[in-house]
């Protein structure tokens, strides 16, 4: 089956390993960009590292998509995992792009990878979360209405301070009935 997500103004599709767009190296390199993801800090990614990641996806329960413009632009990245024997999805993003900063991308794809992930999974909930300084990802949390469920105390060392990770989940009910 080949995986195409569309909204209105993106498509979201599994990255090729064949045809890795330069810039993906260079965002995963970008401390800037990486700074609030589970990336260890100064490993240099590679063309050779990142084909390798794409591959460790098997696009039928762990997927690594592509955000696309519909003028086939990479702009980002959504990580998505399916523990099919709980019934839970886990999905994470990456906005690499800084003219894309700020414009809503995460809303827009997230809830095209939603609607398609609750019609083809036999899934009852989506996983995702943030850092507690990472307030335009919790903003958009909110704004989607998903509900926090845990908060992991001082996770991770962020410029020097301790920065609690915000735990949020959305039911396929929730979502449905949004």
């Amino acid at each position: 089956m080949k995986i195409k997500i569309e909204s209105k103004n993106y498509l979201v599709i599994p990255l090729d390993p064949n045809n890795i767009d330069p810039a993906y190296i260079e965002w995963l390199n970008n401390p800037e960009i990486t700074k609030y993801l589970d990336i260890e800090p100064g490993f240099q990614h590679t063309e050779a590292t990142i084909k390798e990641y794409i591959l460790s996806r098997d696009n039928i329960n762990s997927f690594i998509f592509g955000i696309y413009t519909k003028n086939n632009k990479l702009i980002g990245t959504h990580g998505l995992k399916y523990r099919a024997d709980e019934g839970i999805g886990e999905l994470g993003v990456m906005i690499g792009d800084f003219d894309y900063w700020g414009k809503g991308v995460p809303l827009e794809s997230r809830s095209a990878i939603l609607d398609w992930f609750f019609e083809y999974f036999d899934a009852k909930e989506m996983l995702a979360g943030a850092y507690s300084q990472n307030f335009p990802a919790i903003y958009n949390f909110k704004r989607q209405n998903w509900k926090m469920y845990r908060i992991d105390k001082d996770y991770k060392l962020i410029d020097g301070k301790s920065v609690d990770f915000v735990n949020y989940s959305m039911s396929k009910d929730q979502w449905n009935g949004r």
